[in-house]
């Protein structure tokens, strides 16, 4: 079955990295903050089943201009440096989104990025230093079923990317917070799918 798997997921790799050489990482001729997001996330993906590519150098390239040509505020929508991201004071492509989703965006570009050897203007760690202003985690009564379902994405990503997308055991005493959220709400999560 990990064969089977594997094998359609390299060809994923392969039809993505075809569709990047037919229509390149950018469209224009300066990459916008998603497309550099989108590139790093697509390398990932390649790197981690073997599929070999060029994009790195380019990418590389862009980013190591003097001056940077996006702060983490361009790519996340918040600066960690300056704090936690505050309540809907961010948007997408959607509009506003939530402090959660706004983290937990960070969480997983930031560890794509530094998997690929990128940095979007920040660290990993810069931006997981965060995770701890919104511990310990709401239950369900406490927060808006759009906000506790935020809520629980986060959790779910602080859980993988620490473990590398289920690639490593975690012990319960490294995310005590992740762990009882987990062992107390997962019956009402199974209960409203």
């Amino acid at each position: 079955m990990r064969g089977r798997c594997l094998k359609y997921v390299e060809q994923l790799a392969h039809r993505w990295k075809h569709g990047q050489l037919l229509r390149g990482w950018k469209i224009g001729a300066t990459p916008t903050p998603d497309e550099v997001i989108q590139c790093s996330i697509g390398m990932y993906c390649m790197e981690r089943v073997g599929v070999s590519h060029d994009l790195k150098g380019e990418v590389s390239a862009f980013l190591a201009q003097n001056p940077p040509p996006f702060a983490a505020k361009d790519y996340l929508g918040w600066d960690p440096a300056l704090g936690p991201p505050r309540r809907f004071g961010h948007r997408d492509e959607n509009g506003p989104i939530s402090v959660y989703r706004a983290l937990s965006n960070a969480l997983i570009y930031t560890f794509y990025a530094e998997r690929v050897g990128l940095r979007l203007g920040c660290s990993y760690k810069d931006v997981f230093e965060h995770v701890d202003a919104f511990r310990p985690w709401c239950g369900p009564e406490d927060l808006s079923s759009q906000l506790y379902g935020d809520q629980c994405y986060l959790v779910t990503h602080v859980v993988f990317t620490l473990n590398n997308w289920g690639e490593l055991m975690l012990d319960p005493n490294l995310c005590p917070h992740e762990y009882c959220f987990a062992r107390n709400h997962l019956a009402h999560q199974i209960a409203s799918r």
